[in-house]
């Protein structure tokens, strides 16, 4: 095992607890399958919570019993809400002693206010396609308190510029502590989690992340980097919280470093096989993960965070033009996209009777347009593109490095 330091221990705990809390969220209930999105029972990974096993004790901070003893591949919902919970129980012992300086300290900084919802509806966001928004702030107006101190629509559609060719419906949510330290309320959280992730899937059915799940226990010392707080400022507040919440920022950069090299991950798969996208969920991944470079080389290269269309302007004049040639290329196919396909109402009641996001995603994968719009598209950026991108991460990376060399100790 390579040797970490005490500060990377916990980075990595924190890290591992959140993909646990996004897997039971997200990664478990966006399953093409049916079982794969029942919410208060079935059977899901244990994967996760095997590596905050790992990670826990790396970092010094108690595992429960039930996870010591756990090794098989598979868990009921209901025995992984309960470690689960914890788990973040622990966690939070761990954070409250960060935060009385026992560990590396942070930086005092706040989560602002966004814009009213109300304010956002009369400024032209009563059009029909966000017709998905209303209903989310139906949902949560009256559930959504029980669970979360935040819950804003983020990104373009918050802003009004959305493309209607491209742009998914992004929503994040704080969770409650007293939620995550329940299990119980853990398992209602799960079941609300299906009905947001349809809403969605109706705006996106192509849509390649899910919603961003926070910890409440996490902004006491909080990853910038994972969900920067700028986000808050520029969303819709569909919960429209009374204050600013305060939170402690602690250096990210570990998050930064995982997702670009994610990315990386990503474009290298087709190294050993053709360029060409199967359907319009693959080309909104691809698209989408280009023009998120931009920001997260200047996160890595200024520690400043950058709102994600305010990037581009700001990191190109790092790069000649044959190196940012495929983030303008991507930029310019998101826009002239044209109309993607929606899901029928009549699957998308389906899917709300039966509680199965996945059921969009199918159709999505499945549909006749979406799968001609992905080869369109796939003949427009050209046969070399994951590469044109993967020599743009070199060049960043490279960058990067010359500057931490450069920064004094």
């Amino acid at each position: 095992m390579n040797n970490i330091s005490p500060l990377q221990a916990l980075q990595q705990a924190q890290l591992a607890l959140s993909n646990a809390l996004t897997y039971l969220l997200y990664s478990s209930i966006v399953s093409i399958f049916p079982m794969g999105a029942l919410g208060r029972v079935g059977v899901i990974n244990a994967y996760p919570l095997m590596s905050c096993r790992s990670a826990f004790k790396t970092a010094y901070i108690p595992v429960p019993i039930s996870l010591q003893k756990e090794t098989g591949r598979l868990i009921s919902v209901k025995k992984y809400t309960s470690i689960l919970a914890r788990l973040y129980q622990n966690w939070g012992v761990t954070v409250k002693d960060i935060k009385q300086g026992k560990a590396v300290g942070s930086v005092k900084g706040a989560i602002p206010k966004g814009q009213t919802y109300n304010n956002w509806l009369s400024s032209s966001g009563n059009a029909d396609h966000y017709r998905p928004v209303h209903q989310l702030r139906h949902l949560l107006k009256n559930k959504g308190s029980e669970f979360f101190l935040r819950g804003i629509v983020h990104g373009s559609i918050a802003t009004l510029d959305d493309t209607p060719g491209f742009s998914d419906m992004d929503i994040a949510f704080v969770i409650k502590k007293s939620v995550l330290k329940n299990p119980n309320l853990l398992l209602d959280l799960r079941t609300m989690a299906i009905e947001v992730l349809i809403l969605t899937y109706e705006f996106d059915p192509f849509m390649h992340h899910g919603p961003y799940y926070i910890s409440e226990i996490d902004t006491g010392w909080y990853p910038e980097a994972f969900f920067p707080s700028l986000l808050f400022l520029f969303g819709v507040d569909v919960l429209e919280p009374a204050e600013e919440l305060a939170i402690n920022i602690r250096p990210s950069e570990d998050v930064t470093e995982k997702m670009i090299d994610l990315f990386e991950k990503f474009f290298k798969q087709w190294e050993s096989r053709p360029f060409l996208l199967k359907n319009s969920f693959e080309l909104e991944w691809l698209l989408g993960s280009a023009m998120l470079l931009p920001a997260l080389y200047l996160q890595y290269i200024t520690k400043l965070f950058h709102y994600k269309k305010d990037a581009f302007p700001v990191a190109k004049r790092d790069f000649i033009a044959d190196e940012w040639e495929p983030i303008d290329r991507a930029s310019h196919l998101r826009v002239h996209l044209g109309p993607r396909v929606n899901p029928p109402s009549g699957v998308i009641a389906i899917a709300k009777i039966v509680r199965w996001p996945g059921l969009l995603r199918i159709w999505g994968r499945y549909n006749r347009d979406s799968i001609s719009r992905a080869k369109t598209v796939s003949a427009q950026l050209g046969k070399d593109y994951p590469q044109r991108i993967l020599h743009l991460i070199n060049v960043m990376k490279s960058k990067i490095d010359k500057v931490l060399n450069e920064r004094p100790g």
